[in-house]
Protein backbone atom coordinates (compact mmCIF):
# COMPACT_ATOMS: atom_id res chain seq x y z
CA UNK A 1 0.00 0.00 0.00
CA UNK A 2 1.40 3.67 -1.01
CA UNK A 3 -0.23 6.61 -1.43
CA UNK A 4 -3.56 5.52 -1.17
CA UNK A 5 -3.34 2.68 -3.71
CA UNK A 6 -2.76 -1.32 -3.26
CA UNK A 7 -0.15 -2.71 -5.39
CA UNK A 8 0.26 -6.16 -6.11
CA UNK A 9 3.57 -8.11 -6.23
CA UNK A 10 3.35 -11.75 -6.72
CA UNK A 11 6.51 -14.03 -6.47
CA UNK A 12 6.49 -17.65 -6.92
CA UNK A 13 7.47 -20.43 -3.95
CA UNK A 14 5.97 -22.66 -0.87
CA UNK A 15 6.41 -21.59 2.49
CA UNK A 16 6.27 -23.63 5.61
CA UNK A 17 6.30 -20.88 8.06
CA UNK A 18 6.36 -17.18 8.92
CA UNK A 19 10.15 -17.17 9.29
CA UNK A 20 11.20 -18.53 5.85
CA UNK A 21 8.70 -16.13 4.89
CA UNK A 22 10.79 -13.22 6.53
CA UNK A 23 14.09 -14.32 4.85
CA UNK A 24 12.45 -14.28 1.23
CA UNK A 25 15.67 -13.01 -0.93
CA UNK A 26 14.93 -9.80 -2.74
CA UNK A 27 17.78 -8.44 -4.05
CA UNK A 28 21.60 -8.10 -3.61
CA UNK A 29 22.56 -4.49 -3.93
CA UNK A 30 26.10 -3.42 -3.11
CA UNK A 31 27.25 -7.08 -1.81
CA UNK A 32 24.46 -6.50 0.60
CA UNK A 33 21.61 -9.25 0.92
CA UNK A 34 17.67 -7.21 1.02
CA UNK A 35 15.70 -9.52 2.58
CA UNK A 36 11.94 -9.43 2.91
CA UNK A 37 11.70 -8.23 6.22
CA UNK A 38 14.07 -5.73 5.71
CA UNK A 39 11.78 -3.60 4.01
CA UNK A 40 8.39 -4.77 5.32
CA UNK A 41 6.81 -5.76 8.67
CA UNK A 42 5.97 -10.13 8.42
CA UNK A 43 3.73 -11.48 10.72
CA UNK A 44 0.57 -14.05 11.21
CA UNK A 45 -2.39 -11.82 11.99
CA UNK A 46 -5.68 -11.25 10.25
CA UNK A 47 -6.47 -10.23 7.34
CA UNK A 48 -6.70 -5.93 6.68
CA UNK A 49 -10.39 -5.05 6.41
CA UNK A 50 -10.82 -4.56 2.74
CA UNK A 51 -14.61 -4.21 2.68
CA UNK A 52 -17.30 -3.45 5.06
CA UNK A 53 -21.17 -2.55 4.80
CA UNK A 54 -23.52 -0.33 6.93
CA UNK A 55 -27.32 0.76 7.22
CA UNK A 56 -28.36 3.60 8.59
CA UNK A 57 -24.89 4.26 10.51
CA UNK A 58 -25.23 0.98 11.69
CA UNK A 59 -22.32 -2.24 10.60
CA UNK A 60 -24.27 -5.09 8.60
CA UNK A 61 -23.10 -8.49 6.90
CA UNK A 62 -24.24 -7.81 3.82
CA UNK A 63 -25.66 -10.98 1.84
CA UNK A 64 -26.86 -10.95 -1.86
CA UNK A 65 -28.91 -13.93 -2.81
CA UNK A 66 -29.01 -14.70 -6.44
CA UNK A 67 -31.02 -17.62 -8.40
CA UNK A 68 -29.52 -20.07 -10.30
CA UNK A 69 -30.31 -19.50 -14.19
CA UNK A 70 -33.83 -20.81 -15.55
CA UNK A 71 -35.34 -20.60 -11.42
CA UNK A 72 -37.88 -19.15 -10.36
CA UNK A 73 -37.48 -15.67 -8.67
CA UNK A 74 -40.53 -15.65 -6.79
CA UNK A 75 -40.17 -19.04 -5.51
CA UNK A 76 -36.28 -19.02 -4.22
CA UNK A 77 -37.92 -15.80 -2.14
CA UNK A 78 -40.35 -17.46 -0.56
CA UNK A 79 -38.11 -20.12 0.44
CA UNK A 80 -35.52 -17.89 1.87
CA UNK A 81 -37.67 -15.81 3.97
CA UNK A 82 -39.43 -18.97 5.46
CA UNK A 83 -35.75 -19.84 6.40
CA UNK A 84 -35.13 -16.38 7.78
CA UNK A 85 -36.99 -17.15 11.49
CA UNK A 86 -35.02 -20.83 11.96
CA UNK A 87 -31.57 -18.97 10.89
CA UNK A 88 -32.78 -15.97 13.24
CA UNK A 89 -32.70 -17.95 16.24
CA UNK A 90 -29.28 -18.91 16.10
CA UNK A 91 -27.73 -16.20 15.48
CA UNK A 92 -26.11 -14.37 18.63
CA UNK A 93 -27.71 -11.79 20.77
CA UNK A 94 -28.43 -8.36 19.22
CA UNK A 95 -27.99 -9.74 15.69
CA UNK A 96 -31.31 -9.93 13.67
CA UNK A 97 -32.15 -10.14 10.27
CA UNK A 98 -33.50 -7.64 8.04
CA UNK A 99 -34.52 -7.51 4.19
CA UNK A 100 -33.09 -4.62 2.27
CA UNK A 101 -34.22 -5.67 -1.14
CA UNK A 102 -36.38 -7.98 -2.73
CA UNK A 103 -37.06 -8.34 -6.32
CA UNK A 104 -39.44 -11.04 -6.10
CA UNK A 105 -41.79 -8.30 -4.27
CA UNK A 106 -42.38 -6.37 -7.57
CA UNK A 107 -42.55 -9.54 -9.87
CA UNK A 108 -45.96 -10.62 -7.39
CA UNK A 109 -47.41 -7.37 -7.11
CA UNK A 110 -47.04 -6.75 -11.07
CA UNK A 111 -48.84 -10.40 -11.19
CA UNK A 112 -51.44 -9.53 -8.77
CA UNK A 113 -51.78 -6.68 -10.51
CA UNK A 114 -52.64 -8.27 -13.77
CA UNK A 115 -54.37 -11.07 -12.03
CA UNK A 116 -56.92 -8.10 -10.51
CA UNK A 117 -57.37 -7.00 -14.07
CA UNK A 118 -58.41 -10.01 -15.22
CA UNK A 119 -61.18 -10.40 -12.71
CA UNK A 120 -62.07 -6.92 -13.05
CA UNK A 121 -62.16 -7.42 -16.41
CA UNK A 122 -64.16 -10.58 -16.71
CA UNK A 123 -66.83 -9.06 -13.94
CA UNK A 124 -66.91 -5.75 -16.47
CA UNK A 125 -67.50 -8.36 -19.47
CA UNK A 126 -70.35 -10.08 -17.37
CA UNK A 127 -71.61 -6.85 -16.45
CA UNK A 128 -71.52 -5.70 -20.06
CA UNK A 129 -73.45 -8.91 -21.58
CA UNK A 130 -76.19 -8.63 -18.83
CA UNK A 131 -77.03 -5.04 -20.07
CA UNK A 132 -77.34 -5.87 -23.50
CA UNK A 133 -79.01 -9.96 -23.16
CA UNK A 134 -80.74 -8.54 -20.45
CA UNK A 135 -81.62 -12.36 -19.73
CA UNK A 136 -79.89 -14.35 -16.71
CA UNK A 137 -79.76 -18.31 -18.33
CA UNK A 138 -77.96 -16.35 -21.32
CA UNK A 139 -75.49 -14.30 -19.54
CA UNK A 140 -74.49 -17.30 -17.07
CA UNK A 141 -73.73 -19.15 -20.30
CA UNK A 142 -71.47 -17.08 -21.88
CA UNK A 143 -69.77 -16.60 -18.30
CA UNK A 144 -68.79 -19.80 -18.03
CA UNK A 145 -67.47 -20.03 -20.81
CA UNK A 146 -64.83 -17.56 -19.59
CA UNK A 147 -63.55 -19.85 -16.41
CA UNK A 148 -63.72 -23.23 -19.37
CA UNK A 149 -61.66 -21.55 -22.09
CA UNK A 150 -59.29 -19.91 -19.38
CA UNK A 151 -58.41 -23.83 -17.57
CA UNK A 152 -57.96 -24.94 -21.04
CA UNK A 153 -55.21 -22.57 -22.12
CA UNK A 154 -53.75 -23.39 -18.42
CA UNK A 155 -53.46 -27.01 -19.05
CA UNK A 156 -51.50 -26.33 -22.67
CA UNK A 157 -49.09 -24.02 -20.64
CA UNK A 158 -48.25 -26.06 -18.23
CA UNK A 159 -47.97 -28.85 -21.39
CA UNK A 160 -46.18 -26.19 -23.79
CA UNK A 161 -43.75 -25.38 -20.53
CA UNK A 162 -44.90 -21.79 -19.68
CA UNK A 163 -45.43 -20.31 -16.35
CA UNK A 164 -47.44 -17.58 -14.83
CA UNK A 165 -45.53 -14.30 -15.31
CA UNK A 166 -46.34 -11.02 -16.94
CA UNK A 167 -46.55 -11.79 -20.20
CA UNK A 168 -48.67 -14.57 -19.82
CA UNK A 169 -51.18 -12.98 -17.67
CA UNK A 170 -51.08 -10.19 -19.88
CA UNK A 171 -51.81 -12.61 -22.54
CA UNK A 172 -54.88 -13.84 -20.82
CA UNK A 173 -56.00 -10.08 -19.89
CA UNK A 174 -55.62 -9.30 -24.06
CA UNK A 175 -57.70 -12.64 -24.48
CA UNK A 176 -60.45 -12.56 -22.04
CA UNK A 177 -62.41 -9.89 -24.11
CA UNK A 178 -62.03 -11.71 -27.10
CA UNK A 179 -62.98 -15.48 -25.45
CA UNK A 180 -66.55 -14.24 -25.36
CA UNK A 181 -67.13 -13.67 -28.47
CA UNK A 182 -67.19 -16.31 -30.18
CA UNK A 183 -70.23 -17.61 -27.09
CA UNK A 184 -72.05 -14.55 -27.78
CA UNK A 185 -72.51 -15.61 -31.37
CA UNK A 186 -72.75 -18.62 -31.29
CA UNK A 187 -75.90 -17.85 -28.45
CA UNK A 188 -77.51 -15.19 -30.42
CA UNK A 189 -78.02 -17.49 -33.28
CA UNK A 190 -79.50 -20.13 -31.05
CA UNK A 191 -81.86 -17.07 -29.59
CA UNK A 192 -82.99 -16.48 -33.11
CA UNK A 193 -83.75 -20.37 -33.70
CA UNK A 194 -85.83 -20.33 -30.61
CA UNK A 195 -87.91 -16.97 -31.56
CA UNK A 196 -88.98 -18.53 -34.35
CA UNK A 197 -90.46 -21.46 -32.52
CA UNK A 198 -87.90 -24.60 -32.74
CA UNK A 199 -86.98 -26.84 -30.00
CA UNK A 200 -84.39 -25.73 -27.40
CA UNK A 201 -81.82 -29.03 -28.33
CA UNK A 202 -83.10 -28.20 -32.18
CA UNK A 203 -82.17 -24.70 -31.82
CA UNK A 204 -78.99 -25.72 -30.17
CA UNK A 205 -77.85 -27.84 -33.03
CA UNK A 206 -78.55 -25.77 -35.90
CA UNK A 207 -77.19 -22.22 -33.95
CA UNK A 208 -73.86 -24.06 -33.60
CA UNK A 209 -73.72 -25.95 -36.68
CA UNK A 210 -74.61 -22.51 -38.54
CA UNK A 211 -71.96 -20.60 -37.00
CA UNK A 212 -68.75 -22.52 -36.18
CA UNK A 213 -67.24 -21.81 -39.61
CA UNK A 214 -67.83 -18.09 -39.01
CA UNK A 215 -66.38 -17.73 -35.72
CA UNK A 216 -63.51 -20.13 -37.08
CA UNK A 217 -63.03 -17.49 -39.58
CA UNK A 218 -62.83 -14.30 -37.25
CA UNK A 219 -61.15 -16.30 -34.46
CA UNK A 220 -57.97 -17.27 -36.68
CA UNK A 221 -58.02 -13.76 -38.30
CA UNK A 222 -56.65 -13.11 -35.12
CA UNK A 223 -54.60 -16.06 -34.24
CA UNK A 224 -52.42 -15.21 -37.76
CA UNK A 225 -51.52 -11.89 -36.65
CA UNK A 226 -49.76 -13.97 -33.17
CA UNK A 227 -48.20 -16.56 -35.28
CA UNK A 228 -45.25 -14.82 -37.39
CA UNK A 229 -44.18 -14.14 -33.25
CA UNK A 230 -44.36 -17.34 -32.31
CA UNK A 231 -42.73 -18.37 -35.68
CA UNK A 232 -39.79 -16.13 -35.43
CA UNK A 233 -39.39 -14.94 -31.94
CA UNK A 234 -35.38 -16.37 -32.02
CA UNK A 235 -34.80 -13.93 -34.39
CA UNK A 236 -36.43 -11.02 -32.38
CA UNK A 237 -33.77 -11.49 -29.28
CA UNK A 238 -34.96 -10.66 -25.74
CA UNK A 239 -38.29 -8.89 -26.76
CA UNK A 240 -38.70 -12.92 -28.82
CA UNK A 241 -38.74 -14.30 -25.42
CA UNK A 242 -41.14 -11.71 -23.79
CA UNK A 243 -43.52 -11.57 -26.82
CA UNK A 244 -43.63 -15.67 -27.25
CA UNK A 245 -44.97 -16.28 -23.63
CA UNK A 246 -47.71 -13.68 -24.66
CA UNK A 247 -48.49 -14.56 -28.35
CA UNK A 248 -48.28 -18.49 -27.30
CA UNK A 249 -51.02 -17.14 -24.06
CA UNK A 250 -53.23 -15.47 -26.63
CA UNK A 251 -53.21 -18.13 -28.87
CA UNK A 252 -54.04 -21.22 -27.32
CA UNK A 253 -57.09 -18.99 -25.61
CA UNK A 254 -58.94 -17.80 -28.62
CA UNK A 255 -58.66 -21.41 -30.04
CA UNK A 256 -60.01 -22.55 -26.61
CA UNK A 257 -62.46 -20.38 -27.16
CA UNK A 258 -63.62 -21.88 -30.40
CA UNK A 259 -63.71 -25.39 -28.92
CA UNK A 260 -65.98 -24.12 -25.99
CA UNK A 261 -68.19 -21.84 -27.98
CA UNK A 262 -68.80 -24.78 -30.33
CA UNK A 263 -68.99 -27.31 -28.04
CA UNK A 264 -69.93 -26.34 -24.49
CA UNK A 265 -72.27 -23.37 -25.33
CA UNK A 266 -75.17 -25.43 -27.35
CA UNK A 267 -74.77 -27.67 -24.09
CA UNK A 268 -75.35 -25.36 -22.02
CA UNK A 269 -78.10 -23.38 -23.98
CA UNK A 270 -80.12 -26.76 -24.38
CA UNK A 271 -80.02 -29.14 -21.46
CA UNK A 272 -78.57 -26.84 -17.85
CA UNK A 273 -79.84 -22.86 -18.88
CA UNK A 274 -82.71 -23.42 -21.68
CA UNK A 275 -82.78 -20.59 -23.92
CA UNK A 276 -86.11 -18.89 -23.63
CA UNK A 277 -87.66 -16.64 -26.42
CA UNK A 278 -89.52 -13.47 -25.47
CA UNK A 279 -92.75 -14.68 -25.64
CA UNK A 280 -91.89 -17.71 -23.08
CA UNK A 281 -89.77 -15.56 -20.41
CA UNK A 282 -92.46 -13.84 -17.42
CA UNK A 283 -91.04 -11.15 -15.52
CA UNK A 284 -92.45 -9.47 -12.91
CA UNK A 285 -93.97 -5.82 -13.55
CA UNK A 286 -91.06 -3.70 -12.59
CA UNK A 287 -88.50 -5.84 -14.34
CA UNK A 288 -90.69 -5.70 -17.46
CA UNK A 289 -90.96 -2.17 -17.72
CA UNK A 290 -86.75 -1.91 -17.54
CA UNK A 291 -86.71 -4.57 -19.94
CA UNK A 292 -88.86 -2.87 -22.12
CA UNK A 293 -87.19 0.41 -22.10
CA UNK A 294 -83.98 -1.32 -22.63
CA UNK A 295 -85.63 -2.72 -25.57
CA UNK A 296 -86.82 0.56 -26.98
CA UNK A 297 -83.08 2.35 -26.36
CA UNK A 298 -81.54 -0.96 -28.49
CA UNK A 299 -84.00 -0.44 -31.39
CA UNK A 300 -83.33 3.27 -31.37
CA UNK A 301 -79.56 2.71 -31.33
CA UNK A 302 -80.22 -0.45 -34.12
CA UNK A 303 -81.99 3.07 -36.12
CA UNK A 304 -79.40 5.24 -35.58
CA UNK A 305 -76.66 2.25 -36.35
CA UNK A 306 -79.43 1.97 -39.69
CA UNK A 307 -79.21 5.85 -40.73
CA UNK A 308 -75.90 6.20 -40.23
CA UNK A 309 -74.71 3.42 -42.42
CA UNK A 310 -77.07 4.52 -45.19
CA UNK A 311 -75.43 7.98 -45.00
CA UNK A 312 -72.09 6.04 -45.42
CA UNK A 313 -73.33 4.20 -48.87
CA UNK A 314 -74.55 7.01 -50.43
CA UNK A 315 -71.59 9.08 -49.60
CA UNK A 316 -69.31 6.36 -50.65
CA UNK A 317 -66.22 9.00 -51.85
CA UNK A 318 -66.02 11.09 -48.94
CA UNK A 319 -66.01 8.30 -46.50
CA UNK A 320 -63.24 6.88 -48.55
CA UNK A 321 -61.15 10.08 -48.35
CA UNK A 322 -61.90 10.37 -44.42
CA UNK A 323 -60.83 7.12 -43.79
CA UNK A 324 -57.47 7.56 -45.96
CA UNK A 325 -56.92 10.91 -44.03
CA UNK A 326 -56.85 9.55 -40.66
CA UNK A 327 -55.05 6.61 -41.52
CA UNK A 328 -52.10 9.19 -42.99
CA UNK A 329 -52.72 11.23 -39.78
CA UNK A 330 -52.21 7.67 -37.96
CA UNK A 331 -49.02 6.99 -39.81
CA UNK A 332 -47.40 10.16 -39.25
CA UNK A 333 -48.38 10.13 -35.55
CA UNK A 334 -46.21 7.13 -34.95
CA UNK A 335 -42.97 8.99 -35.09
CA UNK A 336 -44.30 11.46 -32.22
CA UNK A 337 -45.52 8.59 -30.35
CA UNK A 338 -41.92 7.26 -29.47
CA UNK A 339 -40.56 3.90 -28.82
CA UNK A 340 -39.37 2.07 -26.09
CA UNK A 341 -38.38 -1.22 -24.91
CA UNK A 342 -40.41 -1.35 -21.59
CA UNK A 343 -42.82 1.57 -20.04
CA UNK A 344 -40.80 3.24 -16.83
CA UNK A 345 -41.71 2.04 -13.81
CA UNK A 346 -41.72 3.33 -10.14
CA UNK A 347 -38.73 1.72 -8.23
CA UNK A 348 -38.91 0.60 -4.28
CA UNK A 349 -35.20 1.21 -3.77
CA UNK A 350 -32.36 3.41 -5.68
CA UNK A 351 -28.55 1.89 -6.48
CA UNK A 352 -25.72 3.90 -7.09
CA UNK A 353 -22.61 2.12 -8.17
CA UNK A 354 -19.32 3.33 -8.50
CA UNK A 355 -15.77 2.30 -9.55
CA UNK A 356 -12.39 4.54 -8.56
CA UNK A 357 -9.34 3.84 -10.14
CA UNK A 358 -7.82 0.69 -10.49
CA UNK A 359 -5.91 -0.27 -7.14
CA UNK A 360 -7.77 2.51 -4.71
CA UNK A 361 -7.86 1.43 -0.95
CA UNK A 362 -10.41 0.05 1.18
CA UNK A 363 -10.15 3.07 3.29
CA UNK A 364 -10.21 5.53 0.02
CA UNK A 365 -13.12 3.74 -1.42
CA UNK A 366 -15.52 3.84 2.20
CA UNK A 367 -14.13 7.83 2.39
CA UNK A 368 -15.88 8.24 -1.09
CA UNK A 369 -18.86 6.32 -0.46
CA UNK A 370 -19.21 8.24 2.95
CA UNK A 371 -19.11 11.66 1.13
CA UNK A 372 -22.17 10.34 -1.13
CA UNK A 373 -23.95 9.00 1.96
CA UNK A 374 -24.03 12.93 3.08
CA UNK A 375 -24.77 14.29 0.09
CA UNK A 376 -28.10 11.86 0.33
CA UNK A 377 -28.90 12.64 3.51
CA UNK A 378 -28.63 16.51 2.89
CA UNK A 379 -31.01 16.11 -0.19
CA UNK A 380 -32.94 13.48 -0.61
CA UNK A 381 -36.23 13.78 1.44
CA UNK A 382 -38.10 11.00 2.73
CA UNK A 383 -35.86 7.78 2.29
CA UNK A 384 -36.53 5.03 4.65
CA UNK A 385 -32.72 3.71 4.95
CA UNK A 386 -29.43 4.43 3.52
CA UNK A 387 -27.31 1.44 2.77
CA UNK A 388 -23.53 2.28 2.44
CA UNK A 389 -20.97 -0.77 0.65
CA UNK A 390 -17.23 -0.17 0.36
CA UNK A 391 -15.33 -2.97 -1.11
CA UNK A 392 -16.25 -6.24 -2.04
CA UNK A 393 -18.00 -7.67 -5.40
CA UNK A 394 -19.71 -5.38 -7.77
CA UNK A 395 -23.72 -6.86 -8.69
CA UNK A 396 -22.48 -6.23 -12.39
CA UNK A 397 -19.26 -8.03 -12.50
CA UNK A 398 -19.28 -10.72 -9.30
CA UNK A 399 -15.15 -9.87 -8.53
CA UNK A 400 -14.17 -8.90 -5.53
CA UNK A 401 -12.05 -5.55 -5.80
CA UNK A 402 -11.45 -2.47 -2.91
CA UNK A 403 -12.22 0.25 -5.83
CA UNK A 404 -15.45 -0.81 -6.08
CA UNK A 405 -18.65 0.86 -3.90
CA UNK A 406 -22.31 0.83 -3.68
CA UNK A 407 -25.12 3.25 -2.31
CA UNK A 408 -29.10 1.87 -2.09
CA UNK A 409 -31.26 4.52 -0.64
CA UNK A 410 -34.62 2.68 0.24
CA UNK A 411 -38.09 4.30 -0.51
CA UNK A 412 -41.02 4.12 2.06
CA UNK A 413 -44.95 2.77 0.74
CA UNK A 414 -45.88 4.65 -2.75
CA UNK A 415 -48.24 6.54 -0.54
CA UNK A 416 -45.59 7.80 1.89
CA UNK A 417 -42.56 9.14 -0.69
CA UNK A 418 -41.89 12.44 -0.96
CA UNK A 419 -39.04 12.50 -3.42
CA UNK A 420 -39.49 9.71 -5.95
CA UNK A 421 -37.05 7.52 -7.52
CA UNK A 422 -36.55 9.65 -10.78
CA UNK A 423 -36.07 12.49 -8.12
CA UNK A 424 -33.68 10.88 -6.41
CA UNK A 425 -31.88 10.10 -9.62
CA UNK A 426 -31.36 13.60 -10.77
CA UNK A 427 -30.30 15.18 -7.02
CA UNK A 428 -27.15 12.71 -7.59
CA UNK A 429 -26.66 13.14 -10.63
CA UNK A 430 -26.06 16.83 -10.16
CA UNK A 431 -23.02 15.76 -8.00
CA UNK A 432 -21.27 13.20 -10.30
CA UNK A 433 -19.51 16.18 -11.86
CA UNK A 434 -17.63 16.70 -8.20
CA UNK A 435 -15.96 13.19 -8.05
CA UNK A 436 -13.08 13.44 -10.87
CA UNK A 437 -11.72 10.50 -9.60
CA UNK A 438 -14.07 8.22 -10.30
CA UNK A 439 -13.05 6.04 -12.64
CA UNK A 440 -16.71 5.08 -13.61
CA UNK A 441 -20.31 5.93 -11.50
CA UNK A 442 -23.38 4.93 -12.51
CA UNK A 443 -26.59 4.88 -11.03
CA UNK A 444 -28.64 1.25 -11.14
CA UNK A 445 -31.98 0.75 -10.07
CA UNK A 446 -33.27 -2.51 -8.25
CA UNK A 447 -37.07 -3.26 -8.10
Amino acid sequence: TQGGMDFLVQTAGEYKNVEEIKDTLITVKGGKVVRLSDIANVYDGYQDVTESATYNGKPIVYLRIQKQSGGNTVEVANKIKERLPQIEAELPDGVKLEILRDSSKMISNSIDSVIESAVSGAILAVIVLFIFLRDIKSTLIVACSMPVSIAITFLFMYLGGQTLNMMTLSGLVLGIGMLVDNSIVILENIFKYREKGSKVIVAAELGAKEMVTAIMASTLTTICVFVPTLMFSSKLEVMGVMMNALAFTIVISLVSSILVAAMLVPVLSSKYFPVESKLEKQLPPKLKAIDDAMERFFDWLGEAYKSGLKFVLHHRAVTIVVVVLMLIVSCLGIKKIGFEFAPQQEADAVTLEFKLPLGTTYEVTRDFAEQIKMIVEKEVRGYEGIMVKAGGSSSMLGSSESNYGEIMIRLPDWDLRIDRENDVKEKLRKHFDEFPNAKSIYSITFL
